[in-house]
């Protein structure tokens, strides 16, 4: 019987409707994936110059870094995904999810808050694909600086400005319980 088959006659034998016919992560629903990360990718404006360093040029690795990322709903039915470094939101459509965050740091040369403003920005998108108990997806940090205001030479000329993106793979764990200190 189809998910909503068994749903609608759920509903129609119980005298109240409160049968959820959602589908996917709700509200107190938490689901494990230990995933592993291919090698990063990252163009030549995530160095000095924009130039890739001969040590790094022609590296190269089979190895995948593995990782476990955590998918629940909270009670505001937003969407989490938890890194293990940090916690994006995020949504989901049909079998994709997709979660972002953004941090902003602001740093000024003098240590009054004058002079040159340099403003970080990196945000962090990952969108996941999941097929029955499989995932997949991508892992993309993205990280701009900017300069402005000041005297002549108080902006750095070595603002690096990168991408880095990271392929994943994994599967559902099942039977897990979280357990964390309050």
């Amino acid at each position: 019987m189809t998910r909503s088959l068994s749903c609608l006659v759920a509903v129609l034998a119980t005298s109240s409707a409160l049968v959820s016919c959602k589908s996917g992560v709700q509200p107190g629903d938490t689901v494990v994936y230990r995933v592993a990360y291919a090698e990063p990718e990252q163009g030549s404006s995530c160095y000095y110059n924009k130039t890739v360093p001969p040590d790094d040029k022609s590296d190269s690795s089979s190895l995948r870094v593995s990782a476990t990322l955590i998918l629940y709903a909270g009670a505001d039915e937003k969407l989490y995904l938890d890194t293990g470094d940090s916690v994006l939101e995020g949504t989901v459509a049909d079998k994709t999810y997709t979660f972002d965050g953004k941090q902003v740091d602001v740093s000024y040369a003098m240590p009054d808050g004058q002079g040159a403003k340099t403003t970080t920005t990196t945000t962090t998108h990952i969108e996941m694909t999941v097929d029955s108990e499989a995932v997949k997806g991508t892992r993309t940090d993205k990280q701009v600086a900017k300069c402005s205001g000041g005297t002549a030479g108080q902006c750095s000329t070595n603002l690096i400005n990168c991408t880095i993106s990271m392929d994943f793979v994994g599967t559902q764990v099942d039977d897990v319980d979280i357990k964390h200190d309050l």
